[in-house]
Parts: structure tokens; C-alpha cells; sequence
């Protein structure tokens, strides 16, 4: 949050906000207008949707919340009657602060450097919002600024990059007490059951995960703080190449890393691990790293992937693609594309099978595999053989029941993945011209989509667009295996390899790989 406040202190940057959420339909020219003149101790902009009925309530304060802004507020015009809003909007502390002519300080116009910013109107009978209301999520910046409301205060982040982030700590704070982020306080889906997930959400964990999860470093925005993302991304690295010395060298896998070049003249580097004495032409399974699109990087999985080519008796093929924000969203899809018709064209100099190519990937690489796929279906390229997508990151509408539910376990929660998904596709993000190859739960049509894997796990932010989409395969032709792990956290396997859910998980995928590839033998 501190982070955001220190960006929308800039006024320039105000300026440009301003007017994307203009184009959204949020705010309005005069918005516009005043931008510039907007006390720089303020850090604050006013972004503002109108609210005509509960559906519309439904589509746009999700969008409105995922927004970076330091205040935001909902404008409910009961046209069609009074609006509840208390499905997304939890009444916060009135500041006292007694304002100009309505007495409230709920008004922009009565928002004074006096007022200590948390404020809220009295709620009509039967808890519904009428009339204009104001949610701050946000202080007053710069020198002699007073703080946020008590009550409202998140809890303190910092905005200073770390050579190793998730390293920062060598005792594991206790997560459950601590206060969930700003806008999960102020925001819900379905609120009774959100706080009844959330409450029992560390109690549902597996034992052998619950003992891990103790174990695991993590800074104030839990494992990866994004805020800080040069930062986090030297951490994954130095953290990657820490266990892989540990790991006695494989004699059976060699690597070799060849670049593609793109048609722009820049390369894309593939990693290629083959088993050392396995008669070709071999399948081949195309992979994309997990870290959210935004962190990573490819032979982070080298030890994994050793183990695959073993047991699977495969060649992997290892995309270093393009991560976000340098390259937003559909780059890493291309790269994917890019990959895959490099694959099937080298074929034979590569030892390969081009009739056994397939595609996957964990986590925020799983959602790239997914888009990959997509892809070469509209650009009537041969299909894959599948795609196996191991917790894939899909939609960034974070709309889902357990996109709400999962906010303080600290691997991947909710304010990791909307600050990632802002980094992806930046002020695109919720609104309804996001493509499918930038976000593959937002496809219409998944037919002709090849045979597919998805393992998904309970306690995941992914659980629900996971299973949505399994489902939405399904119903359009397309064979489908899938699970879902009881009492799973977001990367179980990576974080707790030894225990026995992520054996069972293991087991379920490498099977199916061999199965597949085993099924179209010449």
C-alpha cells in the first residue's frame, strides 16, 4: 500500500491514472481537469463507477477495486431502487470528523488535511448503501501529513528492494494474527462466507504443509513481495541456484540452451534436457516455469525437469520467456507460439517426434501453456498431443470464491496475484477487452483445445478459475483429467516435496505424461 501511496504522490503519474480510469468510464473530464491541482500531500485520486442495480454492483466494484488506487469511491444511484452494496463494501469507522454542510466527511468537498481520511455514512435500515459513499483506502503523504484512521491502518510494507526477499527473515512471523491487507478488510465476495474460509483457511491445511508453511521466510507481503520486484526476482534466483548446488549432478540428462530468434531480431532461449541414452525420435514436452509471469526464469526448474526426462523418458524444452511488466501480456503467449513452431520444425535435427509435442506448466507458466495453446489453435498450427497445467494461473478478473478466500497463508494470496495481474496487462486488467491469450479463463470458445491435465489445489487462489475452466473444457469436447488436492497451498509439491500429497500429485502427472506419449508410440 505504502508503495502505491509514494506512486500516487507523483502527480504526473495521478495525471495518467486519472485518465485510463476515464477511459474505463470511471471518472469524468473534470477529473481530468483537477488532476494537476491536487495537493501533493494528498496522495489520493478519486475514482468513481456509477451503480444502477445489482448486477452492474457485481461486474464493476470488482473491476473498481483491483484498480491501484489510494481512495476509490462507488457512486449508488438507486434507480431501480436501493442497491446493496454490502456484498463488496464493509462499512469502515466513522473519523469523527464533522464536515462543511452535510455534517459528513463523506463528500470529496469536505475532505479536509484535518480529517483523519477513515470514514463512512450512517447505513440505512436492512444494511444497504444509499445516496453517495466514500471508501478510503488510503493517508495523507508527505511531510507534516497525518496518518489514516486507526482502525483503517494496513499493516506496514516496505518499499525497499532486497537482494533476497523471501530470505529476510530467519523466523517465520505468525501469519494468522496478523491483519489481513487494506482492500480484503474493506472488500468481500459473499462476506459471511469469506470470513468464514478465511478463518478456517490455515486450520484446512495439511499437516505436513501446516509444519512447512512454519518453516517458510517470508517478508511482510508474504513469500514474494511484488512491490519490490528486482528485488524478489534476485531473491528466486539466488534462492534456485542455492539448492541446485546442493543437487549432485545427473549424468543421465544433459542441458543445452539454444536461442530462437524472433521476428523482431531479439532471441528466445530454450533449454533443452534429453535423456543421455534413450533411443530417439523421443516426445517432447514444452515447458513454461512457474512465477506468476513476472518472476522466474528457466533452468530454475532444471532439477524437476532432470527428474521428468528420467521417469517420463522425454526431452523437455524449457521457454525462458519474456516476463511483465517489461513485456505485458500476450509476449510470454508468443514466445510460447514461437517455441512450439521452432520445436516442430527442428524435429528431426533435434532427435523429436513431432507428432508427440506437448505443452505445460505451474502456476503463472501453467496460464502461458494454457494461452500457448489457444494460440495455436487459432493460428491453425497442429495441435499438441495435451497440455498438463499444474495450478495455472488463468483469469485476472480475481473474482472467484477462493481468489476472496485465500488472503493470509502467504504463498501467492490474494494481494500477491492482483498486483501480479496489474504487472501482466496494467490497466487492461479486469476490463473487458482482455484477450484470451492474455488470460485464458477469459476464452469463449474452448473447442478444439487438445486433451488436458489440470491439477489444482484447495487452498489455492486458482482453485475455482481451475475448476471453471476443467469444467468449460469438458463442455466443449475436450478430455479432461483433473484433481484437486485436499488441504493444498499454492506450489505444495515445491515447497513440501516430501510429503505424501505431493507424492500423490507427482504420481497423477507423471502418469499421465507416459500415458499420453505412450498412447501415440509409433
Amino acid at each position: 500500500m505504502r508503495a502505491w501511496l509514494k506512486k500516487w504522490a507523483d502527480r504526473d503519474t495521478r495525471v495518467e491514472l486519472i485518465k485510463a480510469a476515464a477511459a474505463r468510464g470511471w471518472c469524468d473530464q473534470e477529473d481530468i481537469d483537477n488532476a494537476p491541482f491536487m495537493p501533493d500531500r494528498l496522495a489520493s485520486v478519486w475514482l468513481g463507477v456509477s451503480v444502477e442495480d445489482q448486477d452492474t454492483a457485481n461486474t464493476r466494484i470488482p473491476q473498481l477495486m483491483q484498480t491501484p488506487a489510494a481512495v476509490r469511491f462507488v457512486s449508488a444511484e438507486p434507480l431501480l431502487g436501493p442497491v446493496d452494496l454490502t456484498r463488496w463494501l464493509r462499512p469502515v469507522p466513522d473519523c469523527g470528523h464533522a464536515g462543511a454542510d452535510d455534517g459528513c466527511c463523506t463528500h470529496p468537498g469536505n475532505l479536509t488535511p484535518e480529517c483523519h481520511r477513515g470514514v463512512r455514512c450512517p447505513l440505512t435500515a436492512g444494511g444497504r448503501w444509499q445516496g453517495l459513499y466514500w471508501v478510503i483506502a488510503g493517508g495523507e503523504s508527505g511531510p507534516g501529513a497525518r496518518p489514516m484512521h486507526p482502525a483503517l491502518s494496513p499493516p506496514p510494507f516496505s518499499i525497499s528492494p532486497s537482494a533476497q526477499p523471501p530470505r529476510i527473515q530467519t523466523a517465520r512471523r505468525n501469519r494468522s494474527k496478523r491483519p489481513t491487507p487494506l482492500h480484503d478488510r474493506l472488500l468481500c465476495s459473499r462476506e459471511e462466507t469469506n470470513d468464514m474460509n478465511t478463518k478456517n483457511a490455515h486450520e484446512r491445511i495439511d499437516p505436513e504443509l501446516t509444519e512447512v508453511l512454519k518453516a517458510v521466510p517470508m517478508t511482510e507481503a508474504g513469500v514474494f513481495d511484488l512491490s519490490a520486484l528486482e528485488g524478489t526476482r534476485a531473491g528466486v534466483r539466488a534462492f534456485a541456484e542455492a539448492i541446485a548446488v546442493q543437487i549432485p549432478d545427473e549424468p543421465s540428462v544433459s542441458v543445452e540452451e539454444v536461442d530462437v530468434v524472433r521476428p523482431d531480431g531479439s532471441t528466445l532461449p530454450i533449454r533443452l534436457l534429453r535423456p543421455t541414452e534413450a533411443a530417439g525420435p523421443l516426445p517432447v514436452l514444452l515447458w513454461f516455469h512457474g512465477g506468476g509471469q513476472v518472476l522466474g526464469y528457466a533452468a530454475q526448474d532444471d532439477p524437476t525437469l532432470k527428474h521428468l526426462v528420467l521417469e517420463v523418458g522425454c526431452i523437455v524444452a524449457s521457454v525462458d520467456y519474456r516476463l511483465a511488466p517489461e513485456a505485458p501480456a500476450p509476449a510470454a503467449a508468443e514466445d510460447g507460439l514461437l517455441a512450439y513452431r521452432w520445436l516442430r520444425s527442428q524435429a528431426a535435427a533435434l532427435g523429436i517426434d513431432e507428432g508427440r509435442v506437448a505443452l505445460a506448466g505451474q502456476s503463472g507458466g501453467g496460464g502461458i501453456a494454457a494461452a500457448t495453446a489457444l494460440m495455436i489453435r487459432d493460428q491453425g498450427e497442429p495441435a499438441p498431443l495435451f497440455q498438463a497445467l499444474s495450478y495455472p494461473m488463468l483469469d485476472d478478473r480475481n473474482a472467484t470464491a477462493s481468489s476472496h478466500e485465500v488472503t493470509d497463508i502467504g504463498i501467492w494470496d490474494r494481494a500477491t496475484n492482483i498486483l501480479a495481474w496489474n504487472l501482466i496487462i496494467g490497466d487492461r486488467t479486469g476490463a473487458d477487452e482482455v484477450l484470451p491469450y492474455c488470460a485464458p479463463a477469459r476464452a469463449t470458445d474452448l473447442t478444439g483445445l487438445p486433451p488436458t491435465f489440470i491439477a489444482a489445489a484447495e487452498l489455492d487462489v486458482f482453485r475455482d478459475e481451475d475448476l471453471s475452466y476443467a469444467t468449460r473444457l469438458q463442455a466443449g469436447g475436450v478430455p479432461v483429467e483433473l484433481h484437486l488436492y485436499p488441504g493444498a497451498y499454492h506450489a505444495w509439491d515445491l515447497f513440501a516435496p516430501e510429503a505424501a500429497v505431493s507424492a500423490a500429485y507427482v504420481h497423477a502427472w507423471f502418469g499421465y505424461l507416459r500415458r499420453q506419449f505412450s498412447a501415440c508410440q509409433p
